[in-house]
């Protein structure tokens, strides 16, 4: 019921994104019917707030298995209380994209590049549709901090994202499982 290369959440995956224990795939309409099934690069929407260091890693797994580059998408400027100044956003933002960068180039082979790349826009929406995305890439995204421990909850900037998003989302899980999960 969605447009084509739009997501629409049913009841099924609307519950899976609520409270499933492993990371969830959410591809948009007419995804199936797409040639080619080749993921040429992995974006996590990675912002400040608890969870975050589990999307990066498990962003940099999937890269690295998949032999892909990582591109990291800054969304600090939504992630920061409402009423504090535009500088103070900047400055935060500069600070995490050069932490997150570093952490993700730590955990890739050196054969693969990672990037931060600032989601320019006034909203969530505007944001990611603004970014440039490549056929069959997939983006990931952490579970909200109203999460049980261990599953999924989708918060409200990943279903703002979810809405524009031309590719597949996968929710991850904002702490791990048991060992050995991933």
């Amino acid at each position: 019921g969605s447009l084509f290369g739009r997501h629409r959440l049913g009841s099924v995956a609307s519950e899976l994104l609520h409270s499933s224990t492993i990371p969830v795939a959410l591809a948009p309409a007419g995804t199936a019917t797409q040639d080619d099934h080749v993921v040429p690069r992995v974006t996590a929407a990675v912002g400040t707030r608890p969870g975050a260091e589990v999307l990066l890693d498990e962003a940099a797994a999937l890269a690295a298995d998949g032999g892909v580059d990582l591109r990291l998408v800054s969304l600090v400027p939504f992630d920061v209380p409402p009423g504090l100044d535009t500088g103070a956003i900047r400055v935060v933002g500069e600070e995490h994209a050069h932490e997150v960068l570093a952490r993700a180039k730590d955990r890739l082979p050196d054969t693969l590049g990672a990037v931060v790349e600032e989601a320019p826009g006034d909203s969530v929406e505007d944001a990611v549709s603004n970014l440039s995305w490549l056929p069959g890439e997939v983006a990931l995204v952490g579970s909200s901090r109203l999460a049980q421990p261990r599953r999924l909850f989708l918060g409200s900037t990943a279903a703002k994202m979810l809405h524009e998003l031309p590719v597949p989302m996968i929710v991850v899980p904002r702490t791990r499982g048991e060992a050995g999960d991933r």
